[in-house]
């Protein structure tokens, strides 16, 4: 077991991340907001928060570079990146977390890659309340880790998780950095999953324009017609999973609009093998869904070939998505125009309390977003949301609402019928 600190490799999504923003892109912190228990005083958070440093190595990491192949340095031991903040409304309160959320952290200032404080501040009632707000550079967390680390800091799940260094050692003795010419089982599992199908295959939506990425994203937030008990209890009579339903859903919308039988999506995964359940790190990583069958437009049919397609993945779903591009070839470019976007999932069956983006509910920011991304998320209070970013100029706004129209209806058909 990894204890000590010192210098380290990165794992293969830490550097897949450290090639994209050598190019420039900016990666958004995670980051996680919840109330504190009545009980639970600020100097038992502080003492929570000083066990889970101690427990969890990836919060000493204090220098990340991405050369020489790259290195996390780990301490032994840091100053907590802690404070205690007062706010008189919900405004301050967004303003803070906004404040936390938009930090960039420093890679190579020998510093924690996170903070956390506690916010004093009225509640929904005008009573006093106590709320949590950590940010985490996404170098060293996940969605998955937010909720870890806050059932670890509140109490609600005794864990004892094995260190984020020794999951680097395992994937990379798993997943050889040199992947040309290495022999691996899941290598030679994606070159017969996909067989010969590229693993970032496009879908010819029909309502999108080729054309450059414009510089602006667009982002949706809209509600599904169905609540989280209705899709566990969808799944449940048809002996499925709520994210299948999901996932059949889409397929069955873009199987009526492209009038295709053959999809590859890139869908976001957990990562973790069972002991790695309850560590916090950069686990999560995107991975390919080959989905095909006849007659996808059906919603009967797009549920038996998502589950087929989804199953005969699973053992697989670890693989690092830059391994699965070395060891089978991405789309080639086209000779002429732009290459079909391809279409990313994300399913987030429990509520992380994850810090809002500093933008309106629905409307155009910055930034290049090259898919057609879908994630669904299941809320505490039980709705279901639906989120949906895409290139304003690539994707023209009125066919992208009547998709998600249809997705709805489709999804509704599976969940009550």
């Amino acid at each position: 077991m990894s204890s000590s600190g010192g210098r380290y490799p990165l794992s293969w999504q830490q550097a897949g991340i450290g090639r994209w923003m050598e190019l420039g892109e900016r990666i958004t912190n995670v980051g996680t907001l919840f109330e504190l228990p009545d009980e639970m005083t600020t100097d038992q958070v502080r003492d929570r928060l000083c066990e889970l440093v101690r427990r969890d190595d990836v919060l000493r990491v204090t220098e990340l570079s991405f050369a020489d192949g790259g290195y996390a340095t780990y301490s032994d031991a840091v100053d907590l990146p802690f404070s205690i903040q007062r706010a008189g409304s919900p405004e301050e309160v967004r303003e803070i977390t906004s404040q936390m959320s938009f930090r960039t952290f420093e890679l190579g200032e020998g510093r924690p890659l996170w903070e956390a404080a506690v916010i004093s501040h009225p509640g929904p009632s005008g009573r006093p309340t106590r709320s949590m707000c950590a940010s985490f550079a996404h170098l060293i967390s996940d969605a998955r880790s937010l909720l870890v680390f806050r059932d670890g800091l509140t109490g609600a799940a005794d864990l004892a998780p094995r260190p984020f260094r020794d999951w680097v050692t395992i994937q990379r003795e798993m997943f050889p950095m040199t992947a040309n010419g290495t022999q691996t089982a899941a290598g030679e599992f994606w070159r017969r999953y996909l067989d010969g199908t590229p693993p970032d295959r496009g879908t010819v939506l029909p309502f999108w324009r080729p054309g450059q990425l414009s510089g602006t994203s667009f982002l949706i937030h809209t509600e599904l017609p169905v609540t989280k008990a209705m899709l566990r209890a969808g799944a449940g009579q048809r002996r499925s999973s709520p994210f299948l339903l999901f996932l059949a859903a889409v397929t069955a919308a873009i199987g009526d609009a492209a009038s295709v039988n053959d999809i590859t999506y890139r869908v976001n995964i957990n990562g973790r093998i069972p002991d790695f359940i309850d560590t916090l790190g950069l686990f999560s990583d995107i991975g390919p869904v080959r989905v095909n069958g006849s007659s996808l437009s059906d919603p009967a049919a797009a549920l038996e070939a998502a589950t087929s397609g989804w199953l005969e993945s699973l053992e697989f779903q670890t693989t690092p998505w830059e391994y699965v591009l070395e060891v089978c070839p991405p789309a080639a470019p086209p000779a002429t125009g732009y290459p079909a976007p391809q279409v990313l999932l994300n399913f987030i069956p429990e509520d992380v309390g994850e810090i809002p983006p500093d933008c309106a509910e629905e409307g155009p920011f910055p930034g290049d977003v090259e898919a057609f991304q879908l994630a669904a998320i299941l809320r505490d209070e039980g709705n279901c949301l639906l989120d949906c970013e895409f290139d304003p100029e690539r994707f023209p706004k009125a066919g992208v609402y009547d998709f998600l129209g249809a997705l709805g209806e489709t999804l509704t058909h599976l969940v009550t019928r």
